[in-house]
């Protein structure tokens, strides 16, 4: 799992090195990470609860490409 995750880093650091993958990147921050917390279409409780594990979703898969576009501290 290691290699394979190394393997995605490597692809990530490529795709989002480029001026347009950083502005990707950062559209796809301000549509998720970003966004207000608490969407105003809820009409209920089990309603917002989804919404909000929905959100934050969409925030994971943001963070995880983020972080796999950081530089590795500990290269081997």
């Amino acid at each position: 799992m290691q290699h394979h995750e190394n393997n995605l880093a490597q692809v990530a650091k490529r795709v989002f090195a480029t001026k347009d993958g950083e502005a990707l990147l950062n559209a796809l921050r301000q549509r998720t990470v970003e966004r207000s917390s608490f969407p105003a279409s809820a009409t209920d409780g089990h309603a917002m609860a989804l919404m909000m594990a929905l959100r934050e979703g969409e925030n994971n898969i943001c963070r995880w490409l983020e972080v796999l576009n950081k530089p590795q501290e500990n290269q081997e």
